[in-house]
């Protein structure tokens, strides 16, 4: 029997409109600013998942530490451009994880779960609230995902491997307040909802950050996400809420 931990797909990822470490300040008047900012999200999941069909689902409930042993690379980064209260902004996400499981009397049966997943998505927002004290942007776009599995069985006589690949995209609207609480520290929180039966039935998050500024061009912070995402299609089942703590940079020139 597989392990139910060797079912997630990922547990790191970013939505197009996360933009925690965005710089919402704009730069000079009717110039563009542009903000690079890469990331980690030290995220555990828990849920329902089912992403080599016609396997069955399994439930999950991982730690960011049981996730970190089977990562074999991620790339994270977030970009944004700005010009005075018009703003784009995009997001890459990029993970691949390998895990291995022996069963049986001398590793009578051996299980390999490979799977790597992509997120891409992008969106159109305005400032429709900009004061000293505080700002609030309102956003929508859209989030493309893509999940790749492989399972490999491997006994004594024979091997077979399944693999299945499943992507969709989902509409997803969203609001960003933010806060500067003096010359150098900053506080925002985001929210974001989508999917409508789109792509997914429902997926939204809510997350804080607080920043640091360096410089004009540089920012270090750390917050908090918790990201939901409910996703069932012709026996794939993706249905899992991830939480951990985030922690990234931010460079705008």
């Amino acid at each position: 029997m597989v392990k139910s931990k060797r079912q997630w797909p990922t547990l790191f990822f970013f939505s197009a409109i996360l933009a925690v470490f965005s710089n919402p300040a704009s730069a000079e008047e009717g110039e563009w600013s542009f903000t690079l900012a890469p990331y980690a999200w030290m995220s555990g999941i828990s849920g329902d998942v089912a992403t080599v069909p016609p396997l069955p689902p399994s439930n999950i409930d991982e730690s960011f530490s049981d996730i970190l042993d089977d990562l074999e690379g991620a790339f994270f980064v977030y970009g944004e451009a700005r010009k005075d209260r018009l703003f784009f902004m995009t997001d890459l996400v990029y993970t691949n994880v390998s895990s291995s499981d022996s069963y049986g009397s001398g590793g009578f049966l051996n299980v390999d779960l490979d799977q790597e997943n992509i997120l891409l998505g992008a969106a159109a927002g305005y400032t429709v609230i900009k004061e000293p004290e505080y700002s609030l942007d309102l956003f929508g776009g859209a989030r493309y995902w893509s999940i790749d599995s492989e399972l490999t069985l491997t006994g004594p006589v024979a091997r077979r491997s399944i693999s299945h690949s499943e992507d969709w995209l989902d509409p997803i609207v969203g609001a960003r307040f933010a806060v500067p609480l003096n010359e150098d520290w900053y506080f925002q929180v985001s929210t974001t909802v989508g999917g409508f039966g789109v792509g997914a039935d429902l997926e939204w998050d809510l997350f804080s950050t607080i920043r640091y500024r360096l410089s004009d061009w540089a920012w270090v912070g750390f917050g908090y996400r918790y990201l939901s995402v409910d996703y069932d299609h012709g026996g794939f089942l993706y249905d899992v809420d991830q939480q951990g703590p985030v922690l990234g940079a931010a460079f705008r020139f």
